[in-house]
C-alpha cells in the first residue's frame, strides 16, 4: 500500500498494516488518557490508529526529537471500522499546535492523515 497527501499547509499521512505485536510497544507511545479509551473488543485495532496518528503528527511537525508519549497527544476517541475524525496536539518547547486528523480502515491497513 502507498498513500500521498498534498495541501498548501503542513500535512502528514501514515499507513500501518495490522501487526499483533503493537500491543507490546503501546507503553512507549500511549498516554494514560489515550489508553483509557481502549475497549477490549477493538483494542488492537484502536492501538494501530493511535500509532498512525502519532506518526502523522510527527510528520506534520516536520522536525526531529519528539517523544511520542511526552510531546504527541491524541485526544481520546471511539474506534469505528467506518473510520472517523479526531484531534491531535504537538507540544515541544515553544511549539504548541492542535491538528485535525482523519482515519480510514482498509482491510488490515489503517490510514491516518491530517493537518
Amino acid at each position: 500500500m502507498a498513500a500521498a497527501v498534498a495541501a498548501p499547509h503542513s500535512v502528514g499521512i501514515d499507513i500501518q498494516v495490522f501487526v499483533p505485536k503493537i500491543e507490546r510497544l503501546a507503553q512507549k507511545y500511549m498516554r494514560p488518557e489515550e489508553s483509557a479509551s481502549l475497549k477490549d473488543e477493538t483494542r488492537l485495532r484502536h492501538l494501530h490508529v493511535y500509532w498512525s496518528a502519532k506518526e502523522t503528527l510527527y510528520k506534520i511537525y516536520g522536525r526531529k526529537l519528539l517523544d511520542f508519549r511526552q510531546n504527541i497527544h491524541v485526544k481520546p476517541f471511539d474506534y469505528s471500522e467506518k473510520g472517523g475524525q479526531f484531534k491531535g496536539r504537538v507540544l515541544k518547547d515553544d511549539f504548541d499546535e492542535t491538528f485535525h486528523l482523519w482515519y480510514e480502515v482498509i482491510g488490515d491497513y489503517f490510514l491516518v492523515y491530517g493537518g
